[in-house]
């Protein structure tokens, strides 16, 4: 399916599709359909999308690339493996089209090894904003006529990081880590007001009581969707 919409499409870079996400016992646990059509995405658009999601709506490990994306200089394998991903795919984006399938094609395995599912909010939500932010430095630095687009990738990345750390300091199983996911807020001044308002709900005790709410398996998948 990838290499056919890659060999009808010469000005596609990658191509990816909608999946499923199974457990250790092989069994569907999520079914990620955030692709309503098959579809030619503009590379400008899917960068967009991208980095103001903060979530990438295919799989990196079922991506297919058209080999000249990496020409000359082949993969760079000096990017972080955390959020390194989507530097790759923006930049690539930045001079091809994207083919998204609505078909899923491959299942993603979910398990507790994961490194991902063991890196608490607190570190990721900053990790990823400085990830995304970097990358607004080179993407302008390459198009200085991007001003605007870039303050709105800025913009959408800092509110992403500030939502993250609203839902770290709410479904946190520890003090520590829910105390962190505050104090990180106070570094902006949007943030500085959720902050003040984290911090009053803790002297209510009410955080225990939006912790259960959160604990619950409609909002944790919703959430797990969303990045936040």
């Amino acid at each position: 399916a990838h290499v056919e919409v890659l060999e009808r499409n010469p000005r596609v870079g990658f191509s990816g599709a909608a999946f499923d996400v199974v457990d250790e016992a092989d069994v569907v646990v999520e079914k990620w359909r955030f692709i309503p059509t098959d579809e030619i995405r503009r590379g400008k658009d899917y960068i967009e999308g991208l980095v103001t999601r903060g979530r990438n709506i295919v799989p990196m490990q079922g991506l297919v690339f058209r080999s000249e994306v990496f020409r000359p200089g082949g993969f760079d394998t000096t990017l972080s493996p955390h959020y390194g991903d989507f530097i790759l795919l923006s930049r690539i984006a930045e001079s091809w089209d994207v083919a998204l399938l609505r078909e899923p094609v491959m299942y993603v395995r979910k398990h507790d090894a994961q490194a991902s599912r063991s890196m608490p909010v607190s570190r990721w939500a900053d990790m990823r904003k400085r990830a995304l932010h970097a990358y607004c430095d080179e993407y302008l630095a390459r198009h200085p006529g991007e001003l605007a687009f870039v303050r709105k990738l800025r913009r959408a990345i800092d509110v992403r990081r500030d939502v993250a750390l609203v839902w770290g300091w709410v479904s946190a199983d520890d003090v520590a880590e829910s105390r962190s996911c505050a104090e990180q807020l106070e570094d902006s001044t949007s943030g500085l007001v959720l902050a003040s308002m984290l911090r009053g709900i803790d002297m209510t005790g009410a955080r225990a009581a939006l912790r259960r709410v959160a604990a619950s398996q409609g909002i944790r998948t919703l959430a797990g969707k969303l990045k936040v």
